[in-house]
């Protein structure tokens, strides 16, 4: 068995993966708690599938007479075939209709189990169509079969059954038997319906609600709440989003002290992490570690021959293997299986490979990451790769960031952008602190109880509400970040420059006496950076067409066009480049322009 499972959806309730569990208070909180805690929330990566699934298995397996729904699967979820009648749009904007929606869901499943005890149809005052409804084919006793075909009714004969919610409701509180039901993925097939606020416009016009995302989870957690208030038999365990928590308009916020003291929000410590590597390797088989004797001591040197490595670029450097692979990673469970499931499939012990490999999947999770957050940051994922790829380095001070910051408004936005050069009370939404928030870049942060100052990477999840770029001597790019430009540049024959005198990553030290090869390093960063501008004179607004086109050309050679397209073009701008730009003839007509090659930027 490989105990590297990154993935929890195929896991069923004899798996042995099961068994090889780390708990921290958070999880011990959810998993020790049958009666208080109901919903585990995380971000993506965080292992919430693979906890709710222990949770069921704890509950089938140590409680006599419990009926555990669904049947014949672990959870209950939402897939990508979630469908809602256009006609219903309007009306799902408000929430107390998605918990009226749950409540009805989860009766109606309980009504159709033969082995609870509830009254018949005939004894309940439904209408027609509730009764239709009951009568439903759920041979696995999924609530959501009944949600789904509830959202697939035309708005008169939706609103009709959700009056029988009440009704449905007394019935219930006449079941005496154990009832679980688990829920996981709710989010998934609404991903769709979602739209952030600062992303309207790229998406189609066709009445899709942002709040639906929100709402549906919440009011899962809001239903659990009620329903287990109304007969303490039934239990509703559920995964939600952490996102979903964070929603600065808090859907019924007189109530929501009571659901949020029923979900437990996980997080994981660096050291959490580590101790779950250990248990980990102590649950793998001998004959499938390198050297075995050593798993509990020496956990990293069992699983790959090593208890340190040296770093590639940062001269004298070494630091434990599983640091190592923390540094690359978004701290988050998931990120440690993927990378540790890959060395283990290797099977290689050589530092270059290893090493190799990690950055490898680094480069992965940061597509991965970006991806899962996409709905939550206010820029598409290529505005911020345009950013991104005319960073230098992987080490910055304010000014690269401000110069980086105007590329980017000026000719990926093409907004008529002025740098304040205050970046903490910026009026846009300065996509630096979007990516501080994300966990891309770091600061330097000193605490009174450290003798020196360290780097601080925010954890996932952690910055998703808004906050300006803080204050820093230095930024740092996060190791998977850097690789993904450098081997961009590298492409594009651009130079990219790593700081070789302190390993980047969360909680690292800083040293801050190299300040004349920190000073030097910056120095040939900027250099760099104006190699990249390019100014083309005597435009303004006399030849639009031609200007466009002249723009693109030179962006993607990633260049960055310094150009006057408003009449109060500040000349200043033309300074510090590397070349000017001129055109003549035909323009229409490619060959006929003069543009530095890149050889000589490079």
């Amino acid at each position: 068995m490989c105990v590297w499972v990154e993935d929890a959806d195929n896991l069923e309730i004899n798996s042995k993966e099961l068994d090889v569990l780390y708990k921290n208070r958070a999880i011990d909180n959810f998993l020790g708690s049958a009666n208080k805690r109901l919903g585990i929330a995380g971000v993506k990566g965080q292992g919430k599938t693979f906890l709710i699934k222990v949770k069921r298995k704890a509950i089938e397996t140590d409680i006599t007479g419990m009926i555990c729904l669904p049947h014949d699967s672990m959870v209950d979820s939402i897939d990508s075939s979630f469908f809602i009648d256009q006609s219903l749009y309007n009306y799902l904007v408000d929430y107390n209709v998605w918990v009226n929606l749950w409540k009805y869901s989860v009766c109606v499943t309980l009504l159709q189990h033969s082995e609870i005890d509830t009254p018949t149809i005939n004894e309940l005052k439904l209408c027609t169509e509730t009764k239709r409804i009951i009568s439903y084919r759920n041979p696995k006793y999924m609530p959501s079969v009944i949600l789904c075909n509830l959202l697939r009714l035309k708005i008169k004969e939706f609103k009709k059954v959700l009056e029988d919610t009440g009704i449905l409701m007394n019935a219930i509180t006449i079941v005496h038997c154990g009832v679980c039901f688990f829920f996981d993925r709710i989010e998934q097939g609404l991903t769709e319906y979602f739209v952030s606020e600062n992303i309207d416009s790229r998406l189609p016009s066709r009445a899709k609600k942002k709040d639906f995302w929100i709402f549906a989870q919440y009011a899962l957690a809001e239903a659990a709440y009620d329903i287990k208030n109304r007969n303490n038999h039934i239990k509703i365990f559920y995964t939600i989003r952490q996102e979903a928590l964070n929603y600065d308009k808090i859907p019924n916020p007189d109530k929501a002290r009571n659901i949020l003291s029923t979900i437990t929000s996980l997080s994981y410590s660096k050291n959490d992490l580590y101790e779950m590597y250990k248990i980990y390797i102590a649950n793998e088989k001998d004959e499938n570690l390198i050297f075995p004797n050593s798993k509990l001591k020496e956990p990293s040197k069992a699983f790959l021959g090593m208890e340190e490595i040296e770093h590639g670029y940062v001269k004298n450097a070494k630091e434990r293997v599983f640091d190592y692979i923390y540094r690359h990673s978004f701290h988050r469970p998931y990120d440690i299986m993927k990378i540790c499931r890959s060395l283990y499939n290797d099977k290689s012990h050589e530092t270059k490979r290893i090493r190799h490999i990690v950055n490898k999947h680094a480069d992965e999770l940061y597509h991965m990451y970006l991806k899962e957050l996409e709905l939550f940051i206010p820029y598409k994922i290529d505005e911020i790769e345009a950013l991104v790829r005319n960073l230098p380095g992987n080490v910055a001070d304010i000014d690269i960031i401000q110069m980086t910051c105007r590329a980017f408004f000026n000719n990926v936005r093409k907004s008529k952008f002025i740098c304040s050069e205050t970046c903490e009370t910026c009026d846009y939404s300065l996509p630096f602190s979007t990516l501080f928030r994300l966990g891309l870049i770091g600061r330097i942060k000193q605490s009174e109880a450290d003798k020196v100052p360290k780097q601080e990477f925010l954890n996932v999840g952690d910055g998703l509400t808004k906050k300006p770029l803080p204050k820093s001597k230095l930024f740092f790019l996060h190791p998977s970040l850097s690789n993904f430009i450098r081997e961009k540049r590298k492409d594009r024959g651009l130079p990219f420059y790593l700081f070789n005198q302190f390993l980047i990553g969360d909680d690292y030290p800083v040293d801050l006496n190299a300040t004349d090869k920190i000073d030097r390093y910056l120095d040939n960063c900027k250099q760099s950076f104006a190699k990249q501008r390019v100014f083309v004179s005597s435009t303004v607004k006399d030849l639009i067409n031609t200007r466009s086109m002249i723009r693109k050309h030179l962006a993607k050679r990633w260049l960055i066009p310094v150009m006057s397209d408003y009449a109060d073009f500040d000349l200043r701008n033309a300074d510090n480049v590397h070349h000017k730009y001129m055109f003549f003839g035909d323009f229409n007509n490619h060959h006929d322009w003069q543009v530095p090659s890149m050889k000589q930027q490079s």
